[in-house]
């Protein structure tokens, strides 16, 4: 897990290579605190900060040489390295993953992605033929932001390493404040920041002098003629052995690692099977909380317990909150109201001297975990709303907005407004976080969201892709990476295997179907996981920020609302009204509504001051 930068020009060699390369590494130096490098040839750089996991020894820097010919630098971890060796003719000098990535691309070439099974983002330059080869993992777990015109592109894993190679001053981006406020982020190949764009998941990039050649090595896309045709049986068992084997493959390290753990069927999956695994004790890490209700700590305890890991417990309070708050947001690359639980969560688990720690993200999005899969399933059912003409149903959807100020009704109402009533018109209306009308006070004008929604496969796969490819990408994944490596902490995620992926989006709906929460995932696992953690109320892992925005954080909040007047795309007195709202204990104002926007006005702060 690292920092990669570079610079390429299509057309003179570069100048001042060497200084802008090191510019960009300083930049995201708490990525990679364990060594930096830089390589320049004649129209490329590239750059890199390691944090060194697998071979941590001096040999295995980057960037990384190999046959006289290939330049490489590389963001994340290649888990079935180890096997790839054994077919590949080279004569390695590391125990590193980074030079099996050479390897593989000179006997594979550009798909030498698809024998690698991990995270990562890595870019490999060939002298031979003067091309730079990019690619991204398949889901999208490590990033990679781009710029690029005429005669030069620039990458880097963070925005703000565009930013300091000083080729391209931020400017806001207006086109996607409607899609921020809507969803709270934004999705690829769109950033926050106008020419910056961030290379979709499962892509790779080709370059030479001629140009750019994009291409899409893999996709959760499925249609219904995938459907396996395994009993219920055989489905449990192959989803024990392939989310067992994902979890091995993880836990290959050469630091100290270990487990975030919530007390959900999802971190307590991890840690058993982790447990299974290995010969020492786990480490395993805990939020707790003195608002109980928001507390998971009991369910993490009787885990941890259970598992005999070393568990800490890490009790907070909104005074530490607080205190972490605007360094949180100054290490986002993507403005966002998540993440700031994994910041914190990240920052204490690096304390005990922990590298790299096994997440649960994923399992939801899988297996069928959140609310509007049930959803769905109720509105697939009534779809003969569907024959209704939209003017009335646009009708009665503006008859219960107008007299509601509950969040549940307005979403009924989104729903009623849906052009079409398949999973394509009504998904996006599952992740929204404000309303058509409230977006019309906040901005002064509207944009259709950038993104494609699959609506192939069967209904409850097509949930999964979706989930995947919007909110766990562009959200929790995101936001993971930014908020794990502002500690220097590698997070790696096993319900994101792709072998795992590929097989669960081919399960019929009724094995999926959860009457249980999660019932095919926890059925796969029998006798694993207590009735005290499989049967309890889904609580997700959240801070009480209801509470903390109308308390603690009420002078933060709204120093950073008064921010968003510099721009003139903002409607400040709309901003001011929902605000308002909101502190009155309006139940249609969601408190990410208001987050959104005091995150959005901090980070714009603290870009400007980059550019300065």
């Amino acid at each position: 897990m690292c920092g990669i930068n570079g610079i390429f020009s299509f057309n003179n060699p570069l100048e001042n290579a060497d200084y802008l390369l090191t510019k960009m590494n300083d930049s995201i130096a708490h990525r990679g605190p364990d060594a930096e490098g830089v390589f320049v040839d004649n129209n490329i750089a590239l750059g890199h900060r390691r944090l060194s996991i697998i071979d941590v020894s001096n040999h295995a820097n980057q960037p990384m040489y190999g046959l006289n010919r290939y330049s490489l630098v590389f963001n994340g971890e290649i888990y079935n390295y180890q096997n790839l060796k054994s077919q590949l003719n080279y004569d390695f000098e590391t125990n590193s993953d980074s030079e099996v990535i050479i390897a593989a691309y000179h006997k594979w070439g550009e798909d030498c992605v698809k024998h690698f099974n991990g995270m990562f983002a890595f870019a490999i330059w060939d002298n031979h033929k003067n091309e730079l080869f990019i690619a991204r993992d398949r889901v999208g777990i490590k990033p990679l932001y781009f710029y690029h015109d005429e005669n030069q592109f620039v990458f880097s894993s963070q925005i703000k390493g565009i930013l300091a190679s000083g080729k391209i001053k931020p400017e806001l981006n207006s086109s996607q404040l409607s899609n921020y406020l809507k969803f709270q982020t934004i999705y690829a190949p769109n950033t926050i920041l106008k020419k910056i764009y961030l290379l979709e998941a499962g892509t790779t990039l080709l370059l030479d002098k001629s140009g750019i050649k994009k291409e899409k090595y893999w996709s959760t896309e499925k249609d219904k003629s995938q459907v396996n045709t395994d009993s219920y049986s055989e489905t449990k068992t192959k989803v024990n052995s392939l989310l067992t084997n994902a979890v091995e493959r993880r836990m290959v390290s050469d630091v100290p690692f270990g487990a975030f753990l919530s007390g959900g069927i999802d971190s307590s999956l991890m840690v058993a099977l982790m447990s299974k695994v290995s010969t020492s004790p786990i480490n395993t890490f805990n939020i707790s909380f003195a608002e109980k209700e928001f507390s998971e700590a009991k369910y993490a305890e009787a885990v941890a317990n259970k598992y005999k890991t070393n568990h800490t417990e890490i009790n907070l309070t909104p005074n530490d909150l607080l205190n972490d708050i605007e360094t949180a947001i100054n290490f986002m690359d993507s403005p966002s109201a998540d993440g700031i639980n994994t910041f914190v969560v990240s920052k204490h688990t690096r304390k005990h001297g922990v590298k790299m720690a096994i997440s649960g993200l994923g399992g939801d999005e899988l297996f069928a975990g959140y609310p509007q899969f049930k959803q769905i399933e109720f509105l697939n059912k009534i779809s003969c709303i569907d024959k209704l003409p939209l003017s009335f149903r646009s009708f009665i959807a503006k008859e219960i907005s107008k007299y509601s100020n509950r969040a549940d009704l307005n979403k009924i109402a989104s729903w009623l407004e849906c052009e079409k009533w398949n999973i394509q018109g009504l998904y996006p209306t599952f992740r929204q976080q404000s309303t058509e009308a409230d977006i019309l006070q906040i901005i002064n004008s509207k944009d259709k969201e950038g993104i494609i929604y699959h609506d192939k496969s069967t209904l409850l796969n097509n949930m999964s892709a979706n989930e995947i490819n919007t909110y766990l990408q562009h959200v929790l994944l995101r936001d993971s990476d930014q908020m794990s490596m502002a500690s220097a902490l590698e997070v790696r995620v096993p319900f994101m295997d792709h072998e795992l992926i590929d097989y669960v989006l081919t399960i019929p709906d009724n094995y999926k179907y959860p009457t249980t929460q999660k019932k095919l995932l926890v059925e796969s696992f029998p006798d694993i996981l207590t009735p005290e953690i499989t049967n309890r109320k889904k609580m997700g892992f959240v801070f009480p920020w209801d509470n903390w925005l109308r308390n603690e954080l009420k002078e933060f909040v709204e120093i950073n609302l008064a921010e968003l007047e510099n721009y003139s795309d903002f409607n400040i007195s709309g901003i001011q009204n929902i605000w308002i709202k909101f502190l009155d204990g309006d139940k249609s104002i969601y408190w990410t509504q208001i987050w959104g926007l005091v995150v959005l006005g901090n980070w714009l702060k603290g870009i400007n001051k980059i550019s300065e």
